[in-house]
């Protein structure tokens, strides 16, 4: 299951573009350089999430909500591939981004946002990456309330 949603989510973000460097600027300012340089002009799915830069940026927040949607693909993936690696090795390696996207998808606002950014399949493809995420609550250490935030999201977008 959870491969096939990560190749959902590469199938609907892979024609995304990079935003221009400038609308980035805010990771370099919350996250540092080497943020930056991960995500300066390369497109959602060819952003490498296993460099250091990518472990240590958390800029969904930050970003305007075109730019945030348009890396939002990017921060389904790595946490579908943590939450992988987690299931096959018992060990939970994601210590930032994690934790991060888990807080993007369950704040208020991020309703709002796929709808308004999102194109109605990839607004399908993050309802379903929430609903398997609601059912791995366990896994991602989930209280109630944060389930019933995804839930929430899985059925308002």
């Amino acid at each position: 299951m959870n491969a096939d949603l990560q190749e959902l989510v590469r199938n609907e973000w892979r024609a995304m573009k990079a935003p221009p460097s400038a609308n980035l600027r805010a990771i370099e300012r919350e996250c540092g350089r080497a943020a930056f340089l991960t995500f300066a002009d390369v497109a959602p799915m060819s952003v490498d999430t296993q460099c250091p830069g990518f472990e240590a940026a958390t800029p969904l927040f930050d970003l305007a909500p075109r730019d945030a949607a348009r890396y939002l693909g990017t921060f389904l993936i790595a946490l579908l591939e943590s939450l992988d690696y987690q299931q096959q090795t018992g060990l939970h390696d994601d210590i930032f981004t994690r934790p991060h996207t888990l807080s993007f998808l369950m704040d208020d606002n991020t309703g709002a946002l796929i709808r308004e950014q999102l194109s109605p399949s990839q607004a399908y493809a993050v309802r379903e990456v929430v609903k398997f995420l609601a059912s791995k609550a366990e896994l991602l250490y989930l209280a109630v309330d944060e389930v019933k935030s995804l839930v929430k999201l899985s059925l308002d977008t």
